[in-house]
């Protein structure tokens, strides 16, 4: 398992062979072209999708940084292999039965220790629209085996609705959220309680106009079930 030391350390070096080849072409603009070449690298480095270790797009993603190393004249490129267990989402889903919805989500992978899995035939519950999840804003709510609605920028929040017994959590992305609001979410601790991330556009979809509803209930039931798992997988250290 990966600590939270680990965690740190893996993402300071990602970020700096990031910049690194960020850097690339203006190191080589002489070699490699105008500054179109920056649009280029960004293009192509989004086009692979998830870059997540040992997902194709990483494996696609070191051999573009092997390729753009030895054009700037490195004679010797090569990698490091390594085995390393990450957390592998297959597939989460929620269904809305008064809506005769079922959709796929994203989970949130913030607890660094326990795999937020839910197990077929998944959790029933019904769902509480709680704004930023201050206690306040659960006053006079059933929150015991509810499925929580809360907003994305609402810190830790979700421990509020943790504690007060909800069985899981879902977060109302409104666009253009900061990185910070998904990094203060991590849980270093094995605390079971799955957190799915839902864009506004699906929010309204499931729910409608959920801020202003005047139940307290913005669904009488859903069913949530969701697939994630701890895998061995293989990454790369790149050197030239």
């Amino acid at each position: 398992m990966m600590c939270d030391s680990t965690y740190k350390v893996t993402r300071v070096a990602l970020s700096f062979l990031w910049l690194f080849l960020l850097a690339m072409p203006a190191i080589a603009a002489a070699n490699l072209g105008s500054s179109s070449d920056f649009e280029a690298v960004l293009h192509t480095m989004a086009s692979y999708g998830s870059r997540s270790t040992g997902t194709p797009g990483s494996q696609k993603a070191a051999a573009y940084i092997k390729q753009r190393l030895s054009k700037l004249g490195f004679e010797v490129v090569n990698s490091h292999d390594f085995s390393i267990p990450v957390l592998r989402h297959n597939k989460s889903t929620i269904t809305v039965p008064e809506r005769g919805l079922s959709v796929q989500i994203q989970p949130i992978k913030s607890n660094l220790i326990s795999p937020q899995s839910i197990a077929p035939p998944g959790i029933k519950g019904p769902v509480i629209y709680v704004g930023r999840g201050e206690l306040s804003h659960f006053n006079g709510k059933e929150i015991a085996d509810a499925i929580i609605l809360m907003e994305m920028d609402s810190g830790k929040n979700w421990l509020n609705a943790a504690n007060l017994g909800a069985r899981a959590l879902l977060y109302v992305d409104r666009g253009l959220t900061a990185k910070t609001f998904f990094e203060e979410k991590i849980e270093p601790s094995p605390i079971h309680f799955p957190r799915f991330y839902l864009p506004l556009s699906l929010a309204r979809e499931l729910f409608g106009s959920f801020e202003s509803s005047s139940s307290r209930r913005v669904a009488s039931s859903v069913r949530l079930q969701s697939e994630i798992m701890w895998q061995q997988v293989t990454g790369e250290n790149i050197y030239c």
